[in-house]
């Protein structure tokens, strides 16, 4: 069975208040030129989409320099709902999750958190401006394991309060790569999946929208 993680990009979909909307625009019509043909305008770090090291570790690796491999494989799925707002995930919620799965090995794999907040889309004040994230102390966690990625179902791997991007900045610079706004996992919650999501081969990019697929 498959299931798409990922959210449709539109015009109208949520996206960071600095950020401007994406925009798909027609370039050639049947009317005109026998064909239909368009464009697209967006920010890279809109929807689902994956950071890489470049984001937040500058000299690190752009979207065309990390592995292919990295963005795609076994993946844990973690149980770990979040209803508290601007929510610090912790070694905690990582080692109760871990738990319900049975304490696999994660050396190499990708970790899925279900935390459950993509019920809040399309809510801004929430889903974006409320969002939980890693904390520094899981961040550093997980770059010790040897995971290769993480994922989340939430806008960023840090807290929207996060004063410095500290968990992007321990994740990415531990070369990791992360996927955001993903969508469903809760529905995958304490499942072994084969996760991909490929990022476009873009030269020298900090990340790329993705289209997110779990094989279970």
């Amino acid at each position: 069975m498959y299931t798409d993680l990922s959210q449709l990009i539109h015009k109208d979909m949520l996206v960071w208040t600095n950020y401007p909307q994406p925009e798909l625009t027609e370039m050639r019509s049947f009317e005109k030129d026998g064909y239909f043909s368009d464009k697209i305008c967006m920010a890279i770090h809109v929807g689902t989409h994956v950071d890489v090291p470049i984001h937040f570790a500058p000299g690190k690796a752009s979207v065309e320099q990390v592995p292919i491999t990295t963005f795609f494989g076994d993946a844990l799925v973690l149980d770990v709902p979040v209803s508290k707002l601007h929510y610090e995930l912790n070694n905690d919620d990582f080692n109760a999750g871990m738990k319900k799965l049975g304490n696999p090995g994660v050396k190499g794999s990708i970790l899925l958190f279900a935390t459950g907040w993509d019920r809040h889309l399309p809510n801004d004040e929430v889903y974006l401006r409320s969002c939980p994230g890693f904390s520094k102390e899981l961040a550093n966690n997980l770059v010790s394991l040897g995971v290769k990625a993480v994922g989340l179902d939430t806008p960023s791997l840090d807290h929207y309060k996060s004063p410095d991007f500290g968990s992007h900045k321990i994740l990415l610079g531990g070369g990791l790569v992360g996927f955001e706004n993903l969508k469903g996992l809760a529905a995958l919650a304490n499942k072994k999946v084969r996760f991909y999501g490929l990022p476009l081969y873009l030269k020298g990019a900090s990340g790329s929208p993705i289209r997110a697929l779990a094989e279970y």
